[in-house]
């Protein structure tokens, strides 16, 4: 049975996206210049829709801050590639 599989490498990620639930409207946070001086513990959707993005209370308010910082010291690994690799359900087309 053949699959189809993305390969992303770790230098090519640049943008968080939030994706409403709500609406699919999209809000994209720069990987570099999300850095942890500001807290995100709460957005409202870009479109206008009223959702609004909470990280839950029992997390830090710098989550997306921290994930970006992950993202940027992985980038400087070397001796290897990093890659996100995700496998594309051929009955349903989507992304795993």
């Amino acid at each position: 049975m053949s699959e189809t599989v993305l390969k992303i490498l770790i230098d090519e990620l640049n943008l968080i996206r939030l994706v409403c639930e709500k609406c699919g409207a999209a809000l994209e946070l720069s990987i570099d210049r999300l850095n942890g001086s500001g807290s995100i513990q709460t957005l409202t959707c870009p479109a206008g829709c009223g959702n609004i993005y909470r990280v839950p209370a029992s997390h830090r308010s710098d989550t997306l801050a921290k994930l970006a910082e992950v993202v940027r010291d992985l980038k400087q690994v070397k001796g290897c590639r990093i890659e996100f690799v995700l496998q594309v359900k051929p009955d349903h087309g989507r992304v795993e």
